[in-house]
């Protein structure tokens, strides 16, 4: 979250783990505990792409030497509970479609 009166720098980056609670991020940069960060993401619905801009907490940050990258575990800190149900709702989907799959 940018200081008063300056913008928000946005990136691209991958999350590998998603929940109406947080998710986690593989991040080329490391972000201390606490940090605010702005995410906005689309996910993919079955009733089509829905745009999402939540504020999370970074809880914790790890190296991974192999991917060369950070994994960042974010908690959502500022998320109404529409949008907690579109993650449920995209979740829920994903696990159905692997079970089909398996």
């Amino acid at each position: 979250v940018p200081e008063a009166g300056k913008q928000p720098e946005f990136f691209e980056s991958n999350s590998v783990d998603l929940s109406g609670g947080g998710m986690r991020l593989l991040l080329d940069k490391e972000y201390p505990a606490g940090t605010r960060l702005i995410l906005k993401f689309t996910l993919t619905l079955k009733t089509g792409d829905r745009d999402l801009e939540v504020v999370g907490k970074v809880v914790r940050t790890w190296p991974d030497e192999r991917l060369k990258c950070h994994h960042t575990a974010i908690q959502f800190v500022e998320i109404n509970r529409g949008k907690q149900d579109i993650i449920a709702r995209y979740v829920f989907m994903k696990l159905s479609e692997r079970r089909r799959l398996s």
